[in-house]
């Protein structure tokens, strides 16, 4: 038996003796019944009496949570076989790295225990160590996954998913001076990346060349590459590709893009205000905040139970403290009573308690200025005193009149219609159980469903709502699969299921409508799929109503590319809707910016799915979005324009196209802060004002520009926005906070003229410069040369550009000007 594993070793253990680091997994040999340590510890001893110095991990992760780490005792964590050397060898010694620590016996073992490892896998580590002297690295029973070596190529590359941390604790480090505190500098995963490591490929490379030798021991294997070329290999792998080893590539790079913008925005501020326990509804939003916002921090205050009032008059108080980005007013009628039903409530008492409820909230909004969400009051359970509820939903039908004329006057509100919610619940809306126990208003389900039902409204105010939709055709739009089932086999109208699919188009319909545009993406003969589209009698959603189509046999997610490059669209405002889990795994696994509608399984649920999605709320709908649909066909028709020109003047010279400059003021408020939150292209700093932020800057001196557009193709449109602002530092320099323009416009000739007049601007506002800030994103690269392009200079800060400020703007002969800004002394009402 001995000798079969000393074979086995020498048969990858080819040249002059030298380091040989074996990872080893002897379970998964399966080993004879009669084995024991020594026959393996023979097989070492016979190669260290040839030369070979031999080298075995000893990992010791727990060293990461907190566990001490001693030199001469703490177990091998990644196999025994460093344990029986370390104790059968008098002259192995273990390395004193309390994570990554070897046990080594031979010529070497002095020098490789010298290493000092000023960094895991660093230059002075014994990863370089074994790889200066060329060391064999041997799998003995166990994967290449398991090979420690790889992540020093990834440290080398510093590739972009993983970071230098510290773990620190207490160690003996067997050097004589006892425990101590200790700690060691590791090059890790970025966990909010969840890169998936796979170095295969690089294995597969070295077996194309032949340098990756191979042997038999029982029944596992035995494999080892020299350490040379497993460098030589992964360097220039991991050069010309920083991902090349990680399988999800796609959903690495996103998580990573955006961390970088996490760090750039700022927190969103969420306050959660009720007279009950709001706790649970705090737990459910914050879990969906975490698995639908991924490149904000969210923060979420919950007011103590009990202390409503104090919190929303006291200045003082935390919540006030706190400054929130968006509050939810979540109260029942049966919560300002602090009663579990009506029953025995006076309806007078009652109206009282609603009209002190809204000078609370009318207050609090007056002094908070931010975006504020009032649930409508329900009627959601049987009263003693009547039997079939019509006294209960006239009473409840008052005081949500009365609560709404009592707050009519306040801007950026939304209402949460909690009727509406209770009868698409799954289950009971409250718990009499919870709410005798805790005071809790709503059951844990229906709080999960109000916590998404939130996150809906808190997605459109901060500009995350889809603005297309793409469709698959085949059990999606209608039922059935045309390809197999033709005409007569395809399902919509009628009974069920065609009268589901027509429901769920009709919803569709109503959505583009409100501005969501529709497209298909579907794996079809085109021709076949066109004409069923527009021949099917009960269709709703006809070719006429598609900004786009991808009908092939191609990955859809190359079709969902295809498209949003057609319509200028950026992945990231796409809803994907497919009946099949595979093709939506296959989109979300290559397009991961992408948002994906989870279709149940019955089509009856297909329009709850749809209404329900968080990625399809709506805080208002402007007369921009209800034209945006027609908007991106007319661009269409704009490019075909454009390409039949002769040249670039001609093309801008035909369009007609005027250019507004305006004041911010109630008509354009709501817009202006649409386009700040929705922007992503061309916006130079992506900075996300609201409705109160815009106002804020107008009281304090800057400009807040509404841009307009219209031209032969497209009638009057807000695109855009500039804010100006005077530098705090230079009272003869202002600066560019924002400008934004709808990515719709872009190609038009628009935006250099823009900063032409804000030059302009500024020498009326008697500042002699104005500066530019580019801050770069993953997405806003069509912006980035603006300043560049319009004459500015390049200031002494990464992305500052200058320009001297100038009365007169220089605009092109093609366009109109129509400057209707003024020094908005009033401002919007």
């Amino acid at each position: 038996m001995r000798q079969q594993i000393l074979d086995a070793l020498r048969s990858v253990l080819s040249g002059t003796p030298r380091v040989a680091v074996i990872h080893s997994s002897i379970a998964s040999l399966a080993p004879p019944a009669s084995f024991e340590c020594w026959e393996f510890l023979y097989g070492l001893e016979c190669l260290i009496k040839e030369g070979w110095t031999i080298a075995l991990p000893a990992f010791t992760f727990s060293f990461c949570g907190g566990r001490p780490y001693q030199c001469q005792d703490s177990p091998s964590e990644v196999g025994v076989l460093a344990d029986w050397l370390l104790k059968a060898n008098p002259t192995a010694i273990r390395t004193p790295h309390p994570i990554y620590s070897f046990t080594v016996a031979g010529p070497a073992a002095q020098r490789i225990g010298a290493c000092a490892a000023s960094t895991t896998f660093g230059d002075d580590s014994p990863f370089a160590l074994f790889e200066s002297e060329d060391a064999v690295i041997v799998m003995l029973g166990c994967g290449w996954e398991y090979c420690t070596q790889f992540h020093r190529y990834e440290e080398m590359a510093k590739v972009p998913y993983r970071y230098f941390k510290t773990f620190s604790g207490r160690a003996d480090l067997g050097d004589g001076h006892g425990e101590r505190s200790v700690s060691a500098d590791m090059f890790v995963r970025k966990l909010e990346a969840n890169p998936i490591n796979d170095f295969m490929p690089a294995i597969g490379r070295l077996r194309e060349e032949g340098a990756v030798r191979s042997g038999v021991l029982w029944r596992g294997r035995v494999e080892a590459v020299s350490a040379f070329d497993l460098a030589r290999v992964c360097t220039s792998m991991v050069a010309a590709d920083p991902y090349a080893f990680v399988t999800n590539r796609a959903d690495v790079v996103h998580a990573l893009a955006n961390s970088s913008q996490m760090l750039r925005q700022p927190v969103v501020r969420i306050a959660l205000l009720g007279s009950s326990n709001v706790h649970m509804l705090e737990t459910a939003l914050a879990s969906d905040c975490k698995k639908f916002l991924l490149d904000r921090n969210v923060e979420i205050y919950a007011v103590p139970y009990g202390q409503l009032r104090q919190s929303l008059l006291d200045t003082e108080s935390p919540l006030h403290g706190f400054k929130p980005q968006v509050s939810f007013f979540c109260d029942r009628v049966e919560d300002l009573a602090g009663q579990p039903t009506l029953d025995g409530m006076s309806h007078d008492m009652l109206g009282q308690l609603v009209d002190q409820y809204a000078e609370l909230i009318s207050a609090y909004h007056q002094s908070n200025g931010n975006w504020i969400v009032v649930h409508r009051f329900a009627v959601l359970g049987y009263l003693a005193a009547e039997s079939d509820g019509r006294m209960a939903a006239d009473l409840i039908s008052q005081l949500n009149a009365r609560l709404g004329q009592r707050l009519a006057g306040l801007a950026q509100v939304l209402w949460v219609d909690i009727a509406a919610e209770a009868a698409c619940s799954v289950g009971p809306v409250t718990d009499t159980r919870l709410w005798y126990l805790g005071r809790f208003p709503f059951s844990e389900r229906f709080a999960s469903q109000l916590a998404k039902r939130w996150l809906g409204l808190i997605n459109t105010i901060l500009g995350k709502s889809a603005r297309l939709i793409v469709l698959d055709l085949d059990n999606t739009l209608w039922g059935g699969v045309l390809g197999e089932d033709g005409f007569a086999g395809v399902h919509i109208g009628g009974d069920y299921p065609g009268n589901a699919f027509l429901a769920f188009q009709r919803s569709l319909k109503c959505l583009s409508e409100r501005g969501i545009g529709l497209a298909v993406c579907s794996k079809n003969d085109e021709d076949l799929a066109l004409k069923a589209i527009d021949a099917l009698p009960a269709m709703q959603i006809r070719s006429e109503n598609l900004l786009a189509h991808r009908i092939n046999w191609q990955p859809k997610w190359i079709g969902i590319s295809q498209i949003c490059e057609e319509l200028n669209i950026g992945l990231g405002s796409v809803l994907f809707v497919d009946d099949n889990p595979v093709e939506r795994e296959g989109v979300r696994r290559n397009l991961p910016e992408v948002k994906i509608l989870d279709l149940p399984v019955d089509p009856a649920m297909y329009v709850q799915a749809l209404l329900t999605s968080p990625w399809l709320s709506a805080a208002s709908v402007t007369a921009e979005d209800m034209k945006r649909v027609q908007s991106y066909k007319k661009r269409q028709a704009l490019n075909q324009h454009k390409s039949s020109s002769a040249n670039l003047n001609d093309f801008y010279e035909s369009l007609g196209l005027k250019l507004y400059f305006q004041g911010l003021n109630d008509g354009n408020m709501a817009r202006a802060a649409q386009l700040c939150q929705k922007t992503n292209q061309f916006n130079t700093t992506t900075r996300r004002h609201d409705q109160s932020n815009l106002c804020k800057i107008v009281a304090d001196g800057g400009d807040v520009v509404v841009l307009g557009s219209e031209d032969r193709f497209n009638e009057f449109e807000n695109i855009g926005l500039l804010i100006l602002q005077r530098d705090s530092e230079h009272d003869k320099c202002g600066f560019v906070d924002s400008y934004l323009l709808s990515c719709r416009v872009l190609g038009r000739g628009l935006e250099t003229a823009v900063l032409q007049w804000a030059i302009a601007r500024s020498a009326k506002r008697g500042w002699e410069t104005l500066k530019g800030l580019i801050i770069e994103t993953e997405r806003n690269t069509p912006v980035r040369s603006v300043f560049l392009d319009a004459g500015f200079e390049r200031g002494q800060i990464e992305g500052e550009w200058i320009s001297a400020a100038n009365g007169s703007a220089n605009f092109p002969s093609w366009l109109t000007v129509v400057d209707r800004f003024t020094e908005q002394s009033a401002g919007p009402t």
